[in-house]
């Protein structure tokens, strides 16, 4: 238990070092309205993620409450994690990730965010933009985050994580050209790679689809 106290503070600062990032990404307005990073695109300089063992499911759901509890109309938008490897973590079969959401509101015409640990929820005040985002949907898909992961892995993110063991490898999810698709990147040493994969379908897509 005195281990645990101890560890709090610091989970909760880097909680909040991530609701930072968070707010960056929602300035970033391109991304979020339907644009895809491609691979060779340099990618988002993101901070050492938070590990959880929160569902997707079960992250959605209370970042939904919260989301409504904000604003009736409320729609999710996109949903990510970032994960900072550790030696020996590249081999699991589902990501140990907290999660961060983007939800908009057309009444306010505002984004705003919620960011899910095991047992917190922050929220990311809401600001105006210019645009209507494109709805994400159900924000639990039929292929999820453990596979896309390893999907990730079979497309040649094995052979990266293994040359680059502390990779930080980033999740998102969002919608794309009428389908929700997964983006997994991973960054180490000036060097990216990236996989999407179409969420509904589980296959993995080439650059340009």
């Amino acid at each position: 238990m005195e281990s645990r106290s101890a560890a709090r503070p610091v989970l909760i600062v880097v909680i909040l070092l991530l609701v930072v990032t968070l707010l960056l990404l929602l300035w970033n307005l391109a991304p979020l309205v339907g644009a895809d990073s491609r691979t060779g695109a340099q990618p988002r300089v993101t901070l050492r993620g938070v590990t959880s063992n929160v569902s997707l499911a079960d992250a959605h759901a209370r970042a939904g409450d919260r989301a409504a509890a904000w604003a009736a109309d409320a729609y999710l938008v996109r949903a990510e994690a970032a994960w900072y490897l550790t030696p020996g973590q590249a081999g699991m079969a589902v990501p140990p990730v907290a999660w961060a959401f983007t939800y908009f509101s057309k009444a306010t015409a505002s984004l705003a965010g919620v960011v899910i640990d095991d047992d917190t929820t922050l929220w990311v005040p809401p600001f105006e933009i210019p645009m209507v985002p494109t709805p994400l949907g159900s924000g639990v898909p039929a292929y999820g985050v453990d596979t896309a992961w390893l999907s990730f892995r079979a497309a040649g993110g094995d052979a990266f994580v293994r040359e680059h063991p502390e990779a930080q490898v980033s999740f998102r999810l969002q919608q794309s050209e009428g389908r929700p698709v997964w983006t997994v990147s991973a960054y180490a040493d000036g060097e990216f790679t990236e996989v999407r994969l179409d969420a509904v379908s589980g296959s993995v897509l080439t650059p340009g689809m």
